[in-house]
């Protein structure tokens, strides 16, 4: 209601159309997220960080496309920002443009090398690409130094451990870091069904 009556009384005011589709984006009522986002870029077209969210919330509607034109943008105005490469990549990756997602995936990686999750991505590109990446996958672990998660999901994947292992491992005294890691747990954990191509557990 506050960003409402601000907008109310300034119809102009980046700032409150930019907070509303994020406080839009983190409820996941995307479709209005997007809305304050395309109020935000007309007001000011060179806004990265707009592309980005407006990109991502396109990507969780499941419209890649859509979605990859924005990140394209917001890397043409800020080609240093390592998240745009890294979500530009999933939507490749989602969309079953391996190839571009592995490309996306290495430039965010150099960009910012301590990212565990882009290594995991980028894994996942080139297992599904039909590219054999264990042993690279070995070599950033080794790089990143991980006491603690997501090491298990590299474990998994470097066939050192088992799903139900991962899924204990993800326990976690606070609840809400542990729902954080059981989310990852089973998406990440239905991504190497799908590299295993078993289908039927990558669904369950």
């Amino acid at each position: 209601p506050d960003f409402d009556e601000a907008i109310r009384l300034n119809p102009g005011y980046l700032h409150a159309f930019n907070q509303r589709g994020v406080a839009y984006f983190k409820k996941g009522r995307y479709d209005r997220a997007i809305r304050d986002y395309d109020e935000a870029i007309r007001l000011n077209p060179k806004l990265p960080h707009a592309f980005n969210i407006r990109g991502f919330a396109y990507y969780n509607n499941g419209q890649y496309d859509r979605a990859i034109q924005d990140f394209d943008e917001a890397i043409r105005l800020d080609p240093w920002e390592p998240y745009a490469f890294q979500s530009r990549g999933r939507a490749y990756f989602y969309s079953n443009r391996f190839s571009n997602a592995r490309a996306d995936f290495y430039k965010a990686m150099e960009l910012n090398p301590w990212d565990a999750y882009t290594v995991l991505w980028l894994y996942l590109a080139q297992a599904r690409d039909g590219k054999e990446g264990r042993g690279e996958l070995e070599k950033n672990l080794a790089r990143l130094d991980l006491q603690d998660w997501p090491r298990p999901i590299f474990s998994l994947y470097l066939g050192k451990t088992t799903p139900e292992a991962v899924l204990a491992a993800a326990r976690d005294a606070d609840q809400k870091k542990e729902r954080e890691k059981q989310c990852q747990a089973y998406l990440f954990l239905g991504q190497y069904a799908l590299v295993q191509e078993n289908r039927i557990e990558a669904v369950r």
